[in-house]
């Protein structure tokens, strides 16, 4: 059986002494924050598997809507794909600055 585990994410203000829950981060499943990118992945096994991107801003959880399938296959096409998604997404964000 494959497992998907969610969590709640809460950000510390250390200043004002208090914490921010992050609105939808509950529904990410199997979340990995990428610090080089700023953007939460969530590689999801269930079925076909799958691999989500996310960003946070403003307290809520924000999906790219791209979506990477891993065909459990060693020709590097789910690297190559991702690194392609990755580089998608930084595009569009560096646009809406």
């Amino acid at each position: 059986m494959r497992s998907n585990q969610t969590y709640y994410l809460y950000l510390v203000d250390t200043v004002q002494h208090q914490l921010s829950k992050i609105k939808g981060f509950e529904t990410i499943k199997n979340p990995t924050y990428v610090p080089e990118h700023n953007l939460v992945t969530s590689y999801v096994m269930s079925g076909q598997i799958w691999t989500g991107f996310y960003t946070i801003k403003d307290g809520t959880v924000k999906d790219s809507g791209v979506v990477v399938y891993d065909n459990q296959t060693d020709d590097g096409s789910y690297e190559r794909n991702y690194k392609k998604a990755v580089r998608s997404i930084l595009k569009k964000e560096r646009k809406r600055l």
